[in-house]
């Protein structure tokens, strides 16, 4: 029976409803007003329809009534006429009207949310248009005072980069519904005008903005189907942009309501996490999550940027809600980031991001808790970037975390050590060098006659990146172990990897490093932890470059420089550190 229901209303609609029905006044007949009763009838019936529908496929979950559903969407779509260089009608306005208020209801939608969210986004447009041209005639009926113009205008005004078009125009020129060809410029903009006009006499603004803040009264289903769908619309919209635009409109297409989609998933995802339970508002972050994270890889730089400011606002937002002890909420929520740092190829894209992540420890370091796995582990990624700038923003941000919030990393001071010890393996020798002195003076807040009593270490600690399986007999009683033993060994262990493999300047750095720990700090290890260090950081050092006569032979005809596996010069380290280490 759908067939039929939907053959009947949609004919209905198509020969009824002309521009005389809707005439007010005494030169209304008794024929318009009862043709306006049958189409305001037929709207009735494609909404209950639609609920319906909507109703069948969540008991059923049938193919069949998903394709029904969205069959009877997408047909009173059609006569909203938002689509295409259409002179829209009352007829049309009631239709749109029709859309938004079951949009504003709990009716499950499931893939049909994504053309509801395209058309409301070229509503918002048409709403949007008549607002700035009433602003921008008060403003220029003030032109000759001295009064202060509209803030509302101001701030649009604000976000334009040509100053030679009015917002209006701009609005329209980016508004995506007409050619903008040369010969039809004028009657488009003349159309887009009247439909603008007749939209905002008969439809609320409001309605709109309600429909993004009733997200959170939908239920939980329905919810996840409106953030995917507005998540696929706001994709969709970048790519036509990117796809059909001239060149000339480059500069236009940066203009405020490109970004409309984005605008609105940040509303709703902030929405939705003042409301929302934590558990289900991250399955709802899933899906976020993964499209902030496409927009950060996106090879244009403005949609990139986007993305990222997208995910530091909700990062804000964030850190104001209290993270509870044992639940790593912040970490999870900023794995973007970590992972458009490693997987991003623009280097101007990393620097923002890098840039972000300053931004948010400056004014949020307060509220940051196991966020700041998450950050030093951008950093350690920025550590190794190739390109030497990326490093060096990050590096003051690190430097600046060990000297100014250490009481606030120390539960996080195994991941700060792994941190350092990137920039110790990274490529650029400067910052590398720079990195071993600081590991040397945070290596004195583990002495507590050196600065270490203050620290507030936790046990049991964070998983180190260097193993501590030397430390202690297998078996060993966790009660019997001092964390601030295990807070040494990732520092020893990295130290005396570094003395066998670095180049010459670095390892004789890490070498002096590492011997005055011994020598000043040894007294904090007992004789056993003091084999351990022999057998795990001392011993390797040696074997590393142990010489086998045989293989020597073998490769005598290599020149006295030569160089092994790992890039290290063999007869170098002999020549030159040997004599240090077992001296």
């Amino acid at each position: 029976a759908w067939w039929p229901i939907l053959g009947s209303f949609s004919h209905i609609l198509e020969r009824l409803g002309g521009v005389d029905v809707w005439l007010e006044g005494s030169s209304t007949t008794d024929i318009a007003i009862l043709e306006k009763d049958i189409v305001l009838l037929c709207l009735k019936g494609f909404e209950e329809a639609i609920r319906l529908a909507a109703l069948c496929v969540e008991k059923e979950k049938k193919t069949e009534l998903k394709i029904t559903r969205t069959t009877l969407v997408n047909s009173l779509m059609k006569f909203t006429l938002l689509e295409g260089e259409q002179e829209m009608s009352r007829k049309s306005v009631e239709c749109t009207r029709s859309i938004l208020n079951m949009s504003n209801q709990n009716i499950l939608f499931g893939e049909s949310w994504e053309t509801i969210l395209a058309h409301l986004h070229k509503i918002s447009r048409l709403l949007q248009i008549t607002e700035v041209r009433a602003a921008e005639d008060r403003s220029n009926s003030l032109n000759d005072s001295d009064s202060v113009t509209s803030s509302e205008f101001a701030q649009s005004k604000a976000t334009l980069r040509n100053p030679t078009l009015s917002m209006s125009e701009t609005i329209w020129m980016t508004s995506g519904f007409f050619s903008r060809s040369a010969d039809t410029n004028e009657a488009a903009k003349s159309l887009f005008a009247k439909n603008s006009n007749l939209m905002k006499t008969y439809i609320e603004h409001d309605i709109v903005k309600r429909l993004y803040e009733n997200t959170v009264n939908l239920s939980k289903k329905n919810a996840l189907d409106f953030v995917k769908q507005l998540c696929v619309v706001g994709k969709n919209s970048l790519k036509q942009k990117k796809d059909s635009n001239p060149p000339e409109s480059e500069d236009l297409e940066s203009k405020p309501m490109k970004f409309f989609n984005l605008e609105k998933l940040i509303e709703v995802s902030v929405l939705n996490m003042e409301f929302r339970s934590r558990t289900f508002w991250f399955e709802m972050w899933e899906i976020i999550g993964s499209h902030l994270y496409t927009l950060g890889l996106n090879e244009d730089f403005e949609i990139a940027k986007h993305g990222l400011l997208g995910l530091r606002k909700l990062s804000k937002k964030f850190f104001e809600i209290e993270e509870l002890p044992n639940f790593n909420f912040q970490n999870r929520f900023l794995d973007p980031f970590e992972r458009i740092m490693i997987h991003c190829d623009k280097i101007e894209t990393r620097k923002f991001l890098v840039r972000c992540i300053d931004h948010m420890i400056r004014f949020h370091s307060s509220m940051i808790r196991s966020g700041w796995i998450s950050f030093l582990s951008v950093l350690s990624i920025a550590a190794k970037d190739p390109d030497n700038s990326v490093a060096q923003l990050g590096w003051p941000i690190l430097n600046d975390l060990a000297m100014e919030h250490i009481e606030k990393l120390t539960p996080y001071f195994l991941n700060m050590v792994k941190c350092f010890f990137s920039y110790v393996e990274g490529s650029h020798e400067d910052l590398a060098m720079a990195a071993v002195a600081r590991i040397a003076t945070i290596s004195k807040f583990l002495n507590p006659e050196k600065g270490g009593k203050g620290l507030d270490i936790p046990s049991p600690l964070t998983k180190s990146h260097l193993s501590s399986r030397f430390l202690y007999e297998e078996g060993e009683e966790n009660e019997d172990r001092d964390v601030r033993i295990e807070l040494w060994w990732p520092i020893l262990a990295g130290l005396g990897h570094q003395v066998r493999c670095s180049s010459s300047p670095l390892r004789h750095g890490c070498l002096d490093i590492l011997t005055r720990i011994l020598n000043e700090d040894g007294e904090l290890f007992d004789s056993g932890v003091w084999g351990n260090i022999f057998k795990g950081v001392l011993l390797p050092i040696m074997e590393g470059h142990a010489v086998n006569p045989m293989k020597r032979k073998k490769r005598a005809y290599l020149p006295e420089d030569s160089i092994d596996n790992n890039g290290v010069n063999e007869n170098g380290w002999v020549n030159d550190i040997a004599p240090r280490v077992f001296g």
